[in-house]
C-alpha cells in the first residue's frame, strides 16, 4: 500500500467511525500529514 493510499484509508475510516452521529451533515474525515525535509 502506498503512502497516499494508507491516508486515503485512514481519512476514511474517521468519516466512518462517526457515521450516523454528523446528520444532516455528510460524513467527512481528515488526516494532516507533515512531511519534514531535511536539507543536511
Amino acid at each position: 500500500m502506498t503512502n497516499h493510499a494508507f491516508y486515503m484509508n485512514l481519512a476514511l475510516q474517521n468519516a466512518q467511525a462517526m457515521k450516523g452521529q454528523t446528520d444532516p451533515n455528510p460524513l467527512v474525515g481528515a488526516v494532516i500529514v507533515m512531511i519534514i525535509v531535511s536539507l543536511v
